[in-house]
């Protein structure tokens, strides 16, 4: 059945997103809280899964170690699941031999204040909604690097708030990750551009408006 038979051809389509709360918490604060060095904090939310990519976004580290000389950043892995996938990973980066730059986290039920502490977002996934993520990340006003996958490029906007990039390839994941790395400025921009970004689309109170405003 095409969709002309259920609406009209005329019907004007609007996507109302999914919204996060528009809360931030105090960098330094934040950061001494959970402990965090004084260095650039990489944050990745995602389940132990081969779907989310983690195994990609390792990779990634290993070039910026080994092929731009990066040892001013730590990732904060934030997420759990399956035990097998979680030790694959774990022996993953071992075998690359990076396990001094990344923290595993585990489950969290604080997402948005470790978003807060943090300077730069990374959703390396294989295949991914709109994630919910992206947008507590965005608000928490970070650049966001993410695959070019599903609906990652309607919450990030290339060039303005972020980087996309094809998924499965580690060696332009890594790229991006070296620009924000050796751009402060940079971040800071695209930082803001983010949150403005996610004010506008993302923020749960505004979206519930919207949404009421299409039925009243």
């Amino acid at each position: 059945m095409r969709f002309g038979q259920i609406f009209s051809d005329n019907t004007k389509i609007e996507t109302v997103y999914q919204g996060v709360d528009d809360i931030i918490y105090l960098k330094q604060i934040a950061r001494e809280k959970y402990g965090m060095p004084d260095k650039i904090i990489m944050a990745c939310v995602a389940f132990h899964g081969h779907i989310k990519g983690i195994d990609i976004l390792l990779e990634a580290i290993s070039y910026l170690k080994y092929n731009y000389g990066h040892n001013d950043f730590l990732l904060y892995q934030i997420g759990g699941g399956d035990e097998n996938v979680s030790l694959k990973l774990r022996n993953l980066a071992s075998k690359l031999n990076i396990t001094d730059l990344v923290n595993w986290m585990g489950q969290q039920d604080n997402v948005p204040e470790i978003l807060s502490a943090s300077d730069i977002y990374c959703q390396p996934s294989r295949s991914e909604g709109i994630p919910l993520s992206i947008m507590e990340a965005s608000i928490a006003s970070l650049p966001i690097v993410a695959s070019r996958v599903g609906g990652i490029p309607e919450a990030v906007a290339d060039g303005i708030t972020g980087f996309l990039v094809p998924s499965e390839n580690a060696f332009l994941f890594a790229e991006k990750l070296h620009f924000l790395l050796s751009n402060e400025k940079e971040r800071n921009r695209l930082g803001e551009n983010a949150r403005q970004f996610a004010k506008e689309n993302f923020v749960i109170q505004r979206q519930v408006k919207k949404l009421l405003s299409l039925y009243f």
